[in-house]
């Protein structure tokens, strides 16, 4: 069996699995479409001329496979508002605290700091310089590894969709790696720019570059989480570790910096652990024969993602940015200054907001549905 016809073979066995019997030609381009298959791709995984040849050939197979007509375009019979309405509440009582999971992580950091002035990357006693050093550090490493989270998810998920571990494995600690080089090519640069322009003391520079390496770097490691259904990782994660650097504040007289960066640590060592776990049982049970990581094609099918992923992240910060920026008249001898009182305040202003993570997950898979 070539390549095409084992890529059709699975391909045929997920949209089964995905719809059952297809109504049209349609679903089942629109389901391909999902998987993250493209048109100009078609060719190459699959040797068909385009998408739609492609959904033709497995509508019918499919069809075939379950007696259908081909040129049934009936529909099912119509629910009754009663059922719908119990199918929507089903759907609500399921992916509502789903979505909420997502909200879990913010939680926690909102509570810790509410009650104890201090979260994994957080504190109400920083001064205004260290402040700003300390959100300057959050957001970059955001924006950094933002591109690189993108392509995991999307990357991730086609070989997740196709069971082939080994890929999604090799996929996952390729892109971690990068991702954590590219910060530190980054911040080499800006330590450079620095020294001929002087934007902050070098002592700050550092501070912002530890946060963003381990923001960075715990990005990336809870990345493939989503991608696994694994998503309760993160907020153990993200909690354990704030409670850890929460107990060496309070236990200990190391500095507010160590003990941040010791929470982070450690929630990026049990997220990693709990991958090794993931992917080593998943190798085990089904290896695969496919074990040839091809850099080029993750680059060609993901340079957009990528370039999104960092956009977005720009478009998320941009408005803080210009709030904290210095007026020219201005005392302080800094471009970039945090008013961390007005922000955290704000922080806690929305958290209305973010209740409303769990209606957005239900709404997509209503929407699905």
């Amino acid at each position: 069996m070539n390549l095409h016809q084992q890529n059709k073979k699975e391909l045929l066995a997920f949209v089964k699995h995905k719809i059952g019997a297809p109504v049209n030609c349609h679903v089942v381009m629109a389901t391909i479409e999902s998987m993250g298959v493209r048109d100009k791709d078609i060719f190459s995984d699959y040797g068909m001329n385009s998408l739609k040849d492609l959904a033709t050939e497995v509508f019918l197979k499919l069809s075939a496979s379950n007696h259908i007509p081909v040129n049934s375009q009936k529909l099912s019979e119509s629910i009754p508002v009663s059922g719908y309405l119990r199918i929507k509440a089903k759907l609500f009582a399921i992916y509502y605290p789903l979505g909420l999971l997502h909200f879990i992580p913010v939680l926690v950091q909102l509570i810790a700091i509410v009650i104890f002035g201090y979260s994994l990357w957080t504190y109400v006693g920083f001064n205004q310089l260290q402040s700003t050093a300390v959100v300057l550090g959050v957001i970059t490493g955001m924006v950094i590894s933002g591109g690189f989270v993108q392509v995991i998810g999307r990357q991730a998920s086609f070989y997740w969709n196709y069971k082939n571990y080994t890929l999604m494995n090799k996929t996952v600690n390729y892109l971690v790696r990068i991702g954590i080089q590219s910060i530190l090519i980054v911040f080499a640069l800006i330590f450079i720019a620095n020294y001929f322009i002087n934007f902050y003391p070098y002592s700050v520079i550092l501070i912002i570059f530890i946060y963003a390496l381990l923001i960075g770097a715990l990005l990336l490691i809870l990345a493939p989480m989503h991608t696994i259904k694994q998503r309760w990782v993160v907020s153990v994660a993200v909690g354990l570790g704030t409670l850890f650097a929460l107990g060496l504040k309070e236990f200990t007289n190391i500095s507010i910096y160590m003990t941040h960066w010791a929470g982070i640590v450690s929630s990026i060592i049990i997220s990693k652990i709990y991958l090794l776990y993931f992917f080593n049982k998943h190798l085990t049970s089904k290896p695969s024969e496919d074990n040839v990581l091809r850099v080029q094609q993750i680059i060609y099918h993901n340079y957009q993602y990528f370039f999104y992923g960092i956009l977005v992240y720009v478009f998320i910060f941009i408005d803080r940015i210009l709030a904290w920026s210095s007026e020219i008249n201005r005392a302080i001898p800094y471009t970039i200054y945090y008013e961390k009182d007005y922000e955290i305040g704000m922080d806690l202003a929305i958290l209305v907001f973010l209740l409303l993570t769990g209606v957005l997950e239900y709404s997509i898979a209503s929407f699905s549905k």
